[in-house]
């Protein structure tokens, strides 16, 4: 039987920016489409670009809502926009998992690699202050350690923290 926890979705402040960035991405494509162009083919590229990229955030928006975190038999399962990815449960080093304490800066996020580091809206992978290298989703709420044997650690925001960790717990026991 699977469980499926959500991760809430990005706080008004991580919602703005996503917003924002949407519109003055598309602002900047109808910008660059005025007609005067002595190159018309590279503002058919310029515009091109941009309104990918706006589309990509646009989708980052509406598909955060549908973030979550699977467990099941076998595997769990991080379903988040672009980064998500599924590990199997042996590879979980279950006796380690814990809802991380809001005082342990060893495990906040310092650097991003690879992802979108909003605020209150961080997806991708990150380097934490302590040097831990992660899968991070992270956004209100409490955040869960899940460390993994394949050299990188989950950290995921859910609001129903400590349920995941008892029901993760008794499922490999």
């Amino acid at each position: 039987m699977a469980n499926t926890y959500h991760i809430p979705k990005a706080g008004p402040l991580g919602l703005a920016s996503l917003v924002i960035i949407v519109l003055v991405l598309l602002a900047m494509t109808g910008w660059m489409f005025d007609g005067r162009a002595e190159n018309p083919a590279g503002v058919i590229f310029g515009m091109t670009i941009t309104f990918g990229v706006a589309v990509l955030f646009a989708w980052f928006l509406i598909q955060q809502n549908r973030s979550s975190l699977t467990v099941d038999g076998e595997t769990l399962t991080l379903s988040v926009p672009w980064y998500g990815r599924t590990v199997a449960l042996s590879e979980v080093l279950i006796d380690q998992v814990r809802v991380l304490e809001s005082h342990e800066d060893d495990w906040s996020l310092r650097w991003r690699t690879n992802g979108i580091g909003l605020p209150q809206y961080q997806v991708g992978w990150f380097r934490t202050k302590g040097g831990h290298r992660v899968l991070a989703a992270r956004t209100q709420g409490p955040m869960i350690l899940i460390p993994t044997t394949k050299g990188y650690s989950l950290v995921v925001s859910l609001s129903q923290a400590l349920e995941f960790v008892e029901g993760l717990r008794n499922q490999s026991s």
